[in-house]
């Protein structure tokens, strides 16, 4: 890599024997501290969006946008048609 610093990632091989240790002990103090400090913790990353970016997603897209227009058109025709 240029520029900056590279790690290797584990072989395709050494992925089960890096993830299943002796079943019988478990892993080592040492190996689950290696293994936190190398891959983080086991846990996904919570989002939380407020009430209002919720409701634009709801209300943001072409359907959404061709019933808005079809409401408009309906609120501005309907007393012309009358």
């Amino acid at each position: 890599m240029i520029g900056g610093s590279f790690t290797a990632e584990p072989s395709a091989e050494a992925i089960p024997t890096l993830a299943s240790p002796d079943t019988s002990t478990g892993l080592t103090e040492a190996e689950t501290a290696r293994r936190l400090a190398r891959f983080g913790e086991n846990a996904l990353a919570e989002h939380h969006a407020s009430i209002l970016v919720r409701l634009l997603r709801f209300v943001w897209g072409p359907i959404p946008w061709m019933i808005e227009t079809v409401v408009a058109l309906s609120a501005v025709l309907s007393p012309i048609s009358r």
